[in-house]
């Protein structure tokens, strides 16, 4: 990239003042379309540039970012300052490597057109308001490309590059006195989003809200659908994360090679899919990506680390570093989540359930403890299943349970199909049982 003779400019300068450095610098260009109130309102184009560095000068680290390329002979100064005070640098900084190529860029995408999107846009909001003219539709694309470049003290000189396209279509529904926000959404490093399955997707979960239904507290079967389940797995997610793991405060902390869960709960993170967005040859600290099983047949099988908490476990770095320009450590981050299905189609497992929720949305994500797993969330969107039958929304209703313990002996089945959420998220629909149900 143009800014390899300036990184290495940087470089020099910090080496000559600290134990060990590292340079990132990343540009991205961006183009968006937006709808709101189903009236065209934003067309327009980001160019970003952002330089940062990151050093170790008496066992402490130092950071400092610009976006302004003209002052970056301020950073090596501004980092030194910053160290005084800095958390104690455990880990040294990664030699070069192999690395598995993937596929993330599509040079095709920075050349799709505004007109493309509105069109499309205008086309999506006509669907809709046919299906319900009263439905206000805000439909947003986002299109770009983005270079980055890192280099540190120990060699290792990376380029990569990216590309990404956003898609997303919510629809507001104004009913006595009620609104309903209804939307989906798919994110991907090139123009394969599949909008019509989006538009059809909204129109179904409003068709399955049109009337209302009541349940009754107390303890149901609820099935989560690939993207709902992300509320639950996430304390999974915070479980296995290598930071948490050294704190202490990880409920599975010594349980790597044990069962905890479920046998047909299996969960890879796997950063070498092609065109998906959490995918990359390296993660942001410059270690090279793998596929990682972290639960396999309901055993622990590895937790995810940065390379400070890989250094503070004694443990082998992951490849899971995530961190931005301006940030002292970053923390281990995982890439692309796939949750293994099951042997039934989701059709005949709805059919089986005599009563209970499917749960579509959450009003925010209430966590009553983050790392013991119990959860409480409002729904914003769900239905009451009578008879194996979708027969209507419900309204000021809460769920409550425990992730770790409904993982282990509450899971009732797995779908065979799964769904991407968002572009690094895939799952297939998820029945819990009992789960807790709060309704007003």
């Amino acid at each position: 990239m143009g800014n390899y003779t300036l990184a290495k400019k940087l470089l020099k300068q910090a080496k000559t003042k600290s134990t060990a450095a590292e340079v990132v610098c990343s540009e991205g260009y961006t183009r968006g379309v937006s709808f709101e109130h189903s009236k065209l309102k934003i067309i327009g184009a980001k160019h970003s540039v952002l330089v940062g560095l990151r050093l170790i000068k008496n066992g402490r680290v130092g950071v400092a970012a610009t976006n302004d390329i003209r002052r970056i002979d301020d950073l090596v100064g501004k980092a030194l300052a910053v160290s005084e005070f800095g958390p104690e640098a455990l880990f040294e900084f990664p030699k070069a490597a192999e690395y598995q190529e993937v596929a993330v860029f599509d040079s095709s995408v920075k050349g799709i057109s505004e007109k493309k999107f509105v069109d499309l846009g205008h086309k999506i909001i006509n669907d809709i308001h046919e299906f319900n003219p009263k439905i206000l539709c805000h439909v947003d694309f986002g299109w770009g490309e983005g270079r980055s470049l890192l280099l540190n003290t120990s060699g290792l000189e990376v380029e990569d590059k990216a590309s990404s396209l956003d898609f997303s279509v919510l629809g507001d529904w104004v009913k006595e006195g009620d609104m309903l926000s209804v939307g989906e959404g798919k994110t991907s490093c090139r123009e394969d989003v599949d909008y019509d399955f989006c538009v059809e997707r909204v129109k179904e979960k409003f068709s399955q809200a049109k009337d209302t239904a009541k349940i009754k507290t107390g303890q149901y079967p609820v099935i989560f659908t690939p993207s709902s389940f992300g509320s639950v797995i996430s304390y999974i997610f915070t479980a296995l994360s290598g930071k948490t793991v050294v704190k202490g405060s990880s409920k599975l902390r010594d349980k790597l090679g044990q069962r905890v869960f479920d046998k047909d709960f299996s969960v890879i993170d796997d950063g070498l899919i092609d065109w998906k967005t959490g995918s990359g040859k390296i993660d942001d600290e410059g270690v090279s990506v793998k596929k990682l099983f972290l639960i396999k047949k309901g055993e622990v099988k590895n937790f995810y680390y940065d390379l400070q908490s890989a250094a503070q476990a004694g443990a082998k770095n992951t490849g899971h570093g995530v961190r931005g320009a301006t940030a002292a450590l970053g923390s281990p981050g995982l890439h692309n989540v796939l949750v293994d299905g099951g042997k039934a189609s989701y059709k005949s497992i709805l059919s089986g359930i005599e009563e209970g929720i499917l749960a579509e949305d959450f009003l925010g994500v209430g966590q009553d403890n983050p790392f013991n797993g119990d959860f409480s969330m409002n729904l914003a969107l769900g239905y009451k299943i009578e008879k194996g039958r979708i027969v209507g929304r419900l309204k000021d209703t809460m769920i409550a349970g425990n992730a770790f313990e409904l993982l282990d002996k509450g899971l009732r089945a797995l779908s065979q199909e799964r769904e991407w959420v968002g572009g690094s998220f895939c799952c297939p629909y998820v029945v819990l049982e009992p789960v807790a149900v709060v309704s007003a």
